[in-house]
């Protein structure tokens, strides 16, 4: 089973699902923090999307060869939430139930 079928049946209306394929590290600690850090501006740069900052977290965070993933539910019409934005930061999507997906997409990258 892929990762696809194996969350699925987790993603209702929740907008993106991120994790790791493969092990983390946590090297040298702060993971979240380093996240939550992308997740907002500074006077250097913009928020981020959620999925970039969590694929920023990972580069600057884990060893070579860790695999990051995000995840979510396609909509009718083909709407997702793939460039959602924290709450109050940019933009976002609507909720979309698994009821009405019509699909999901899957994006990942390797340290």
């Amino acid at each position: 089973m892929d990762q696809l079928g194996r969350w699925g049946q987790a993603i209702n209306g929740l907008h993106i699902m991120n994790g790791f394929h493969t092990n983390a590290y946590c090297v040298d600690g702060g993971t979240g923090r380093a996240f939550a850090e992308y997740l907002f501006p500074t006077f250097w740069r913009p928020a981020q999307p959620v999925r970039n900052a969590w694929a920023l977290m990972a580069i600057a965070k884990e060893p070579s060869g860790v695999r990051y993933r995000s995840i979510g539910n396609v909509g009718a019409g083909g709407v997702t939430n793939v460039g959602d934005y924290f709450w109050g930061q940019g933009s976002v999507g609507p909720d979309i139930s698994k009821a009405s997906r019509t699909g999901m997409w899957s994006l990942s990258g390797v340290v």
